[in-house]
């Protein structure tokens, strides 16, 4: 059996500023996907196989899995950064 891989990418956007009209409070939204394979056979010999599934010499099996996800975030005093020097 063969060791899995994985490979995803996301996105974070930001939806509102200010929200519920609190200043430095920004609503964000978060995108991902992601694509694993956990294992993967290749079979050259005769193996029992769950009901309904064929026994071919040959086979390839593998175990993969999409990721699909959305998240709301809120970020908080975004906009407060101070730099060296600043006198509030």
């Amino acid at each position: 059996m063969d060791h899995g891989w994985h490979i995803g990418a996301g996105l974070e956007q930001a939806m509102h500023k200010n929200f519920l009209i609190v200043k430095g409070m920004t609503l964000m939204g978060e995108g991902g996907l992601k694509f694993k394979r956990f294992a993967f056979k290749n079979t050259t010999q005769v193996e029992p196989l769950p009901r309904g599934m064929s026994n071919l010499l040959g086979t390839s099996y593998q175990v993969t899995m999409l990721f699909v996800d959305v998240a709301p975030k809120l970020k908080f005093m975004k906009e407060t950064r101070s730099l060296p020097g600043d006198c509030h």
